[in-house]
C-alpha cells in the first residue's frame, strides 16, 4: 500500500472513532431520557394522569357490600346449610365501673411499687452484696 492510501486510511479510522464516540454518548443520554419518568410526565401529562388514575383503582379494593337480613331471612339461611346459631353470654365480661376501679386500683398499686423500689435499688443491692449500710442522717 502506498503511504498516501495508509494515512487516508488512519484518518477515517479515527473520523470513526470521533463519530462512534459522539453516537455512544448521544445513545447513553437518551437512554437516561426513557427512563427518567419526569420526561414522559412533561411530555404527556394527560396519558400519565390517565395511566395513574387506572393503576389506582386497579389497586384499591372494592368496598364491601352491605347485605341486611331480617330474622326470617337468617333463620331460613340456616335451614338450608344446616347451621345451628346461639347466642351465648361473655364470660370475659366484668361488672364495669367495679372492675374498671379495681385495674385502676391495681395499676397505682403497681407504679408505686415500681417507684419505690426504682428509689431504693441502691440500698436493696448494698445490702445484699453484704455491705455496710449507710443512713442519711436528718437534722
Amino acid at each position: 500500500m502506498k503511504p498516501q492510501q495508509t494515512n487516508e486510511i488512519c484518518q477515517q479510522m479515527q473520523s470513526v472513532r470521533h463519530q462512534m464516540g459522539n453516537d455512544v454518548g448521544q445513545i447513553v443520554d437518551s437512554v437516561r431520557t426513557l427512563g427518567d419518568w419526569k420526561y414522559y410526565v412533561s411530555k404527556h401529562p394527560w396519558l400519565c394522569l390517565a395511566g395513574a388514575a387506572a393503576i389506582g383503582f386497579l389497586v384499591v379494593p372494592k368496598r364491601p357490600k352491605n347485605v341486611t337480613l331480617d330474622a326470617d331471612a337468617v333463620k331460613e339461611l340456616a335451614k338450608q346449610h344446616n347451621v345451628r346459631v346461639e347466642l351465648k353470654e361473655n364470660p370475659d365480661a366484668k361488672n364495669g365501673i367495679v372492675a374498671g376501679a379495681i385495674g385502676l386500683l391495681g395499676n397505682v398499686a403497681l407504679r408505686g411499687a415500681m417507684n419505690y423500689l426504682g428509689q431504693n435499688i441502691g440500698k436493696f443491692a448494698g445490702n445484699m452484696a453484704g455491705e455496710p449500710q449507710h443512713e442519711e442522717s436528718h437534722p
